[in-house]
């Protein structure tokens, strides 16, 4: 009988833990995007000392549901939420954050497609903008983000038309087609062309060389907002090597390919900041260098606009932290040659 009442006594202890436990992750648990209430929430799936392990689905009296995989009590792997509002996330989680790759759609049919860090676009995706109006317009920004704005890459409409470029956060629209222009004869590479004029009621210009009514060859074309490119185009877009002078007054000199910066070239920031080194599809992509205007610089591999695998060095070219796999550290210590001045 004393045994009896022992191992009684045991399970009840046992199971008050395990309430208190659940209690205490249903208390702190960290929720998506907004605060809910915690009064009459429900989990149904794997567990692990109380809180959620594995697979489960858990449901907030709010009426938001996550379903898919957790470690600790904590979103990780591969899940989906859903919020009551009609917003869903369907991709990669870690620590409770949106993180690696996924999709998420809102409920006014907004969507974004693409690579996520803690819990913000980050990296490259493509967001599809729905408008308000009846019937709704879609227009659509395919390239990069950075902490959920996009900085570069193309805006398009539903049907494919072109609108412009998102280069290094700033708009350059797409060079419309010549309708009203005249023709003049210039040196270009010690011969004699002929030149296409064109001026548009939007304020923009463009004078240089074209067939079929596309710009092809060497042309200037010069933005109203002050913005400036001056090289080779091929079908109607930069290509071949050029010069952008952007609005702000920033820099890039070097390779286009079909309207982004691609190949070798060099990026001179308002700022003071200035790369030289590769680029893809237009961002840092393969071997360049970085520096800052305190005098501090990175040299090495780039990744999808990020440093990826080199080492930041103080403005005497002493090493004070190490890339490796796109993680920046202190504190590990490896045999690096010095940079070189050259």
């Amino acid at each position: 009988m004393k045994n009896l009442c022992l191992n009684r006594l045991q399970r009840s202890v046992s199971a008050i833990g395990l309430a208190l436990a659940v209690g205490v992750w249903l208390i702190f648990s960290p929720l998506v995007g907004q605060s809910q209430s915690v009064q009459t929430p429900s989990y149904q799936g794997e567990s692990k000392l109380g809180l959620p392990h594995g697979e489960g689905t858990f449901t907030w009296a709010s009426g938001n549901v996550y379903s898919g995989s957790w470690v600790n009590g904590k979103r990780q792997g591969l899940g989906t939420f859903t919020w009551a509002s009609g917003t869903r996330y369907v991709g990669d989680w870690h620590q409770d954050k949106q993180h690696g790759e996924g999709w998420m759609v809102w409920a006014n049919g907004t969507q974004y497609s693409g690579q996520w860090v803690y819990g913000h676009k980050e990296g490259h995706g493509t967001l599809t903008i729905v408008s308000a109006t009846d019937p709704p317009t879609y227009q659509i920004f395919e390239g990069i983000f950075l902490n959920d704005h996009p900085v570069d890459g193309m805006y398009i409409l539903e049907d494919g038309t072109e609108i412009g470029l998102l280069i290094e956060g700033q708009f350059v629209p797409k060079p419309q087609p010549c309708v009203v222009r005249k023709s003049d004869t210039q040196i270009i590479n010690m011969q004699m062309v002929q030149i296409e004029i064109c001026e548009f009621s939007s304020g923009n210009r463009y004078e240089g060389q074209m067939v079929d009514n596309l710009y092809q060859g060497h042309g200037v074309f010069t933005w109203a907002n002050g913005a400036l490119y001056v090289g080779e185009w091929h079908h109607g877009k930069q290509d071949g090597r050029g010069t952008l002078i952007f609005a702000d007054g920033s820099r890039y000199l070097g390779d286009w390919a079909q309207g982004l910066r691609h190949g070798q070239g060099a990026m001179d920031w308002v700022d003071g900041r200035k790369y030289f080194g590769q680029w893809a599809r237009g961002k840092q992509e393969g071997v360049g260098s970085l520096v800052l205007t305190s005098g501090t610089s990175y040299n090495g591999e780039w990744r999808n606009g990020k440093k990826w695998s080199g080492a930041n060095y103080d403005e005497d070219n002493k090493i004070l932290s190490v890339v490796i796999n796109g993680v920046e550290n202190t504190s590990f210590m490896v045999e690096i040659a010095p940079k070189s001045d050259n």
